[in-house]
């Protein structure tokens, strides 16, 4: 299937610069609040900024990691329905859940468009900056979380076909 390599290539792509931006937010936000400690308690000088700039940081690190954790499927997942469906009907239902969690996640992007421009036109006091920054993580979440469930749809919709009981 043609489509299905350009869109597991592209997910793929995306994945990769995920798992590199979230490194690279998760090392900032942790040495921000370590350098905001000892600042704070052993100079006796805080760094105002600091914790506003690591709110911002954690909340993008948190949303990024749960898109690469749904890509590589290293998200909770509840197998009970599993143990319950026969063996022909577990890549069906694989199917199903993938294409619902994208409608969801349609869905939850558009609410969040709408809460990310109602909250755009609030800012952080210290920073100056749109707390609407904090919510783009969101959308950017979102986004991906499509592309990857598009992926793990045709991946499922394969396996179907093939047969295959397991993904």
């Amino acid at each position: 299937m043609l489509i299905r390599g350009w869109v597991h290539k592209i997910s793929d792509f995306l994945n990769r610069i995920v798992r590199s931006v979230l490194f690279l937010t998760t090392l900032s936000f942790a040495g921000l609040i370590f350098t905001g400690v000892v600042f704070r308690y052993v100079i006796k000088h805080p760094l105002i900024f600091s914790v506003e700039i690591a709110k911002l940081l954690f909340i993008w690190s948190a949303f990024l990691a749960v898109t690469v954790a749904y890509k590589e499927k290293k998200h909770i997942r509840f197998q009970f329905l599993n143990a319950f469906l026969k063996e022909h009907l577990l890549a069906l239902n694989e199917l199903i859940i993938r294409i619902s969690g994208c409608f969801f996640f349609i869905i939850l992007l558009f609410y969040a468009v709408r809460f990310t421009q109602a909250v755009w036109p609030t800012f952080f006091p210290v920073l100056n900056l749109s707390q609407g920054w904090l919510y783009v993580s969101v959308i950017v979440a979102l986004v991906l979380l499509i592309v990857h469930s598009v992926d793990l749809s045709l991946e499922a919709l394969e396996a179907l076909k093939a047969g295959k009981k397991h993904l």
